[in-house]
């Protein structure tokens, strides 16, 4: 524990034997001599307890208070004083000069502190020690959501002056499913600049919301003085549950030919419980040749997607003559998708499926009709020829039959 000391500076003694130096502590319009008279030392200060502020009185009612305070840290209690009474500045402390207006000249560390108490006394003003988060394993991170990750926080006293006592550190966060093996620590104490390394398994549960967490530091300890202090120090970082899809595209023919034009659709669905983002399917066969990657957007969790790709089945060239022999062919529908982070995943569904050529029956089927039955088209033509020679003959037949008739009334009727 730090204790305090008060020289007076009336004091006979020369401070520059114990590192440190006097100067005035002049009142506003006082004469420059006063502060510069020999006085005594009051021998009932060198029995006051080291804990608290030893001062020394000047009897003098023509000299004025002019006591200066000075901090001592780490120090026994049988050494806080020489054999003259003077104070002994802890060598943890930031050294230099203290001077009569009531700050420190000379130590990194000093602190002005004059002002605000009476201006015939000076008294070295001390800080609270900060305690601050230095650095973490998991700070800005992206954690998966049903894993196990160890987390690592550095805590650092940033005083230059000043121990840190009965240090504990409390972990909160109020985000649900997040568990940690530790929830506090403790310790005994910090020097000035001295850092220290805590670590604790943190578990994430599968049903962990996604987003940021942030988890807190409660800080609870003692300055130099036993005086209680606090402190909250904050952690981020980010949760991404575990992306779940799958692809259907079962509904391509079984049989394709050469030249055609097929339609097949497809369907992605999300299992998760995270949202997926810019999900497209694109085709991947030989032969094949789709007109284009389907697009299906953004797909919430636990629903699906649907859309339709027209894949053009190629003919043979001499080009691909090779490549689109009659036969199995096989692809694959590959499902493409990105979490909130931009990161890319991939399912696939394969199929298999037969190509062949394509045939005009129809054209060759005509041709063999038309040569086969040409005959028949003869027989019959001779055939009606016969009927109207028969047809004729009959008619000249009664035609003839009819004239005799008439011919035959009229010699009657003469």
């Amino acid at each position: 524990m730090d204790n305090e000391s008060s020289v007076n500076n009336s004091s006979g003694d020369d401070f520059s034997d114990h590192n440190f130096n006097s100067t005035d502590n002049r009142e506003p319009g006082s004469d420059s001599s006063s502060g510069s008279d020999s006085q005594s030392p009051d021998s009932d200060n060198s029995s006051s307890d080291l804990d608290g502020f030893f001062s020394g009185d000047d009897t003098s009612s023509s000299s004025k208070d002019k006591t200066i305070h000075v901090i001592i840290e780490n120090g026994n209690s049988s050494n806080d004083l020489n054999g003259n009474g003077s104070a002994i500045i802890d060598p943890g402390a930031d050294n230099g000069t203290i001077s009569g207006d009531g700050y420190t000249d000379g130590g990194s560390g000093g602190y002005t502190g004059g002002s605000s108490g009476s201006s015939s006394s000076g008294e070295v003003i001390l800080h609270k020690p900060q305690l601050l988060l230095e650095d973490s394993n998991l700070s800005g991170q992206s954690l998966k959501a049903g894993t196990t990750q160890e987390m690592s926080v550095v805590f650092r006293n940033k005083s230059r002056s000043q121990n840190v006592f009965g240090l504990k550190i409390s972990l909160s966060t109020e985000t649900k499913g997040i568990e940690f093996a530790k929830n506090s620590f403790y310790v005994q104490r910090l020097t000035p600049g001295e850092a220290i390394t805590l670590k604790s398994l943190m578990t994430i549960a599968e049903d962990t919301a996604p987003g940021q967490v942030t988890v807190t530091f409660s800080l609870e300890y003692e300055d130099s003085k036993a005086t209680a202090a606090t402190g909250t120090e904050t952690l981020t970082f980010n949760i991404s549950q575990q992306l779940r899809a799958e692809l259907e595209a079962s509904d391509i023919p079984s049989i394709v030919y050469t030249m055609d034009t097929i339609e097949v659709p497809v369907k992605a669905m999300n299992l998760g419980r995270d949202k997926l983002y810019n999900a497209k399917v694109r085709l991947e066969a030989t032969g094949l040749s789709p007109s284009g990657t389907v697009f299906l957007g953004n797909i919430e969790a636990g629903t699906a997607a649907e859309g339709s790709m027209k894949i053009y089945v190629k003919g043979k060239t001499n080009e691909t003559a090779a490549t689109l022999s009659p036969g199995q062919i096989s692809g694959r529908f590959i499902l493409t998708y990105e979490d909130s982070s931009g990161n890319s995943y991939e399912t696939a569904s394969d199929f298999l499926t037969e190509l062949k050529e394509s045939q005009i029956q129809s054209l060759k089927v005509e041709e063999d009709q038309t040569e086969t039955n040409s005959w028949w088209y003869s027989i019959l033509a001779v055939g009606a020829l016969f009927l109207i020679c028969i047809i004729l003959l009959l008619l000249v037949s009664l035609r003839r039959k009819n004239v005799l008739l008439e011919e035959a009334r009229k010699a009657a009727s003469q």
